[in-house]
């Protein structure tokens, strides 16, 4: 069943009750009536006023098509047969028809090829299909038809979804790249001219390997749009001597060419998360050809792990102990969660509770070991774990060095100012700290399971372990260790409890909408005054109403799961339709800032609730974005590559194309310099775009790179919160061209919105 129309679908536009969507669009298409074309058009427009969006489209294409050009029909006419489009499309996608919906944008665009909409809304299906690198094309000619901030947001997301950000941090770590580089040039001046290098990313080190015209070498690079940009950086540098190859490598049966000497980056911040003694002991068995006089570039590698008591907040347990709907007698845990996290530790506060302990030491030259890693399901190590204070051990730090030769080695040791630091670190949280005396002798077992490092504590009999966990999604942990963000929540359901503010309603009994990631609002007055609440999430995850059930229970709650399912939003619902439900609401607290630092996705705009429903008070009553100008290091690795960084190689200019002007998704642990004050500007909760430009005044003299921004939600009066500190909502910087600014110096700041899609930019003189 559609959800998501404003009303029923017609079948086959014949106007019966049938809500489905016609099943071979081209059959709707291709139908041939013998009617007029100006007939056609006024069936079309009539259509839409009924909401039969496929007769609708049906009829908009058959007019359009007896025009010798459609782009010369009325505007109106035109944003009609858009929205047809996008409405259909919409369906479509709901139905999962993703056949019919390409169907339906190759034909909009055979009639439109340069609409900006028609574009975006194409590239945005195909992201949502997983499938960036068709959407990019579609996504550039849009931005490039007309400057739209929803096409240059998709076009960002698209970017993103290509290749990772860190392969512009590892490009500008130039530790790692020089120690690479001699590694690789003594072993080629040594004779071996052979050369595999897997995991070649856009190929800095085939680079080297073949700065001699005698060495041959063949870049193996699974992904296809790193693969692609090898063969063009090898073709910018003159690198005829090297072969790219876009495959995984352990797919290869044979080798691809002769090799004695292998070049391998497969390394994450643990070691093994990148399948890397996978991808060593098929080289061993397939890719190495002079199997008596090779080398492999790193030959080895050493892992260490630190006990260490974590003090920032954490996504794998609820740390918090808020009272409020008895949350600190529960044990609230991360399902799923990843057995480490990739972490800064030199950002983080921590205290080691341990020495350093060496886990393993693999030389890579060696295939038994490296299988029995892999393949024996009995080959762990044990490590004991001395106690150096008394402490709340609640994790495990993680790096590694990597011997490239026997002269050169790189580390990730996080207390070393000389380490490679495009890897972060490894940090395996406990999901049950341990209290531990100095001392005291802790035993582990440490094995490798689905290419990550794994830890499991050898207990004694008489220590117990907790059998009540409560597993809910990583956005509730976060949600609910934001102290602070709880805390104005438990205030603004306290103050709708206040039987002055209750008599503003004329019908108190009214039930509440709450949108929130967690619904501690709707919950407190379900618990407190007996009310039914509204909540938006798939009613079908046993995981998030387990959890509601779980706090009601607590709380001597009870109801039924019947009576529960009632409570539950489908995510993608038309609000404005549900007007069954919304009549009856006298409250209406949305969730109005996404987790990634951004404005969420609004289902519908408080201004369009405010007229359709009067009576319901939509919170937060104000939303303002606050910017500061900034520069900051990680901005600059993070998103662009410096030439300098890589031996003067052509890389940069090819690599850049894949920067974008936005880093979203920055924690809390963000280091920047604050280069003028916060200017603030209010969101108006519109469809319609806006502009406005200020004046910013320089406050610091330096170089700068960034306009940094976070929220301050009001949500009712003096209760308000902001997100700058927040551990649960991350934020966003919009990056500009490093320049030097001067004390004093007046900027004109240009900030953009159009709907959930924002944009800080500076007006050039």
């Amino acid at each position: 069943m559609l959800h998501s129309m404003s009303a029923p679908l017609k079948k086959d536009g014949a106007g019966g009750s049938d809500d489905r969507v016609p099943k071979n669009l081209s059959q709707v298409i291709d139908e041939r009536n013998k009617l007029t074309s100006s007939r056609y058009l006024q069936i079309a427009q009539k259509s839409c006023e009924e909401r039969d969006v496929p007769n609708a489209y049906k009829c908009f294409v058959k007019y359009l098509e007896n025009l010798e050009d459609p782009s010369t029909s009325a505007i109106k006419v035109q944003q009609q047969f858009k929205q047809t489009v996008v409405s259909l499309a919409a369906a479509l996608e709901k139905c999962n028809e993703s056949e019919e919906l390409l169907k339906l944008y190759v034909q909009a665009l055979n009639l439109f090829p340069c609409d900006q909409i028609i574009l975006n809304k194409l590239g945005e299906h195909l992201l949502k299909m997983n499938l960036p690198d068709i959407a990019r094309p579609y996504l550039e000619k849009a931005v490039a038809c007309k400057r739209s901030l929803r096409a240059d947001n998709n076009l960002m997301l698209c970017k993103w979804s290509q290749f990772p950000r860190w392969h512009f941090r590892m490009l500008n770590d130039v530790i790692r790249n020089s120690s690479y580089c001699k590694a690789i040039r003594r072993a080629v001046s040594q004779g071996f001219t052979h050369v595999v290098d897997v995991g070649a990313g856009c190929g800095l080190l085939s680079l080297v390997a073949s700065e001699n015209p005698h060495v041959h070498v063949t870049a193996i690079e699974e992904n296809k749009v790193l693969a692609q940009m090898c063969e063009r950086i090898m073709k910018e540098n003159g690198r005829e001597n090297v072969t790219v190859m876009n495959v995984y490598s352990t797919t290869l049966t044979q080798a691809p060419s002769r090799c004695n000497l292998l070049v391998a980056e497969v390394f994450d911040c643990a070691l093994f998360g990148e399948g890397m003694l996978k991808t060593l002991l098929h080289a061993h068995n397939t890719l190495i050809t002079d199997k008596q006089n090779f080398r492999i570039i790193p030959c080895g590698a050493k892992l260490y792990v630190a006990a260490i008591s974590y003090k920032d907040s954490q996504s794998v347990r609820v740390e918090s102990k808020v009272p409020v709907l008895g949350l600190d007698k529960m044990c609230i845990v991360q399902q799923d969660a990843d057995p480490y996290e990739a972490e800064d530790l030199t950002l983080k506060k921590f205290t080691y509770v341990s020495e350093p302990v060496q886990v393993y030491q693999i030389n890579f030259y060696d295939t038994i070991y490296l299988y029995n890693l892999i393949y024996d399901a009995n080959y762990v190590q044990t490590i004991d774990i001395l106690c150096l204070e008394d402490a709340l051990l609640t994790s495990f730090a993680i790096w590694f060095e990597l011997d490239l030769d026997e002269f050169v080695t790189i580390t990730t040791d996080p207390r070393r100012e000389d380490r490679a630091k495009c890897w972060e670190q490894g940090v395996c949280h406990l999901l049950h700290p341990i209290a531990v005396k100095e001392g005291q002798i802790l035993k582990f077992q440490v094995y490798v399971y689905q290419d990550k490092v794994q830890f499991c504590q050898l207990l004694e009999r008489s220590e117990a372990i907790c059998k009540s966990c409560l597993y809910v999604p990583e956005e509730v942990v976060t949600f609910l260790n934001d102290t602070n963000l709880v805390v104005q929540i438990v205030k603004l359901a306290e103050k709708f409890q206040d039987p002055l503010l209750l008599r503003q309603f004329k019908d108190p009994s009214k039930p509440v909408m709450d949108t929130m990631t967690v619904s501690i609002f709707g919950l407190m007055l379900a618990v407190n005054m007996g009310w039914q609440f509204f909540t938006e999430r798939d009613y079908r995850s046993d995981l998030y109403i387990n959890f509601i059930v779980h706090i009601l229970a607590v709380n001597n709650r009870h109801w039924s799961q019947m009576d529960l399912a009632t409570i539950i939003f489908e995510p993608d619902i038309d609000l404005l339709t549900c007007s069954t439900k919304l009549h009856n609401c006298k409250v209406f607290l949305r969730d109005t800032v996404s987790i990634d630092g951004g404005l969420s996705i609004p289902a519908v705009t408080k201004g369009m609730l405010s007229v359709k429903f009067p009576d319901c008070l939509i919170l937060p009553v104000k939303l303002v974005v606050n910017v500061v100008l900034i520069y900051s290091e990680f901005l600059q690795t993070s998103n662009v590559v410096h030439d300098e960084n890589v031996f003067n190689f052509k890389i940069a200019q090819i690599m850049n194309e894949y920067s974008t002007r936005e880093h979203p998704c920055l924690d809390s642990s963000f280091i920047y310099t604050e280069h003028s004050n916060p200017i603030s500007f209010t969101v108006n909760d519109t469809i319609n775009a806006e502009k406005t430009v200020v004046s910013l005044q320089v406050t610091k003299t330096g170089q700068v790179n960034g306009l940094y921004t976070w929220f301050d939600i009001h949500f009712h009066d003096e209760i308000s919160y902001s997100t700058k500190n927040s551990t649960h909502f991350n934020k966003t910087c919009y990056l500009i061209d490093r320049r030097n600014v001067q004390l004093d110096e007046r900027l004109q700041l240009i900030f953009q919105r159009e709907l959930h899609c924002m944009k800080f930019s500076f007006e050039e003189s």
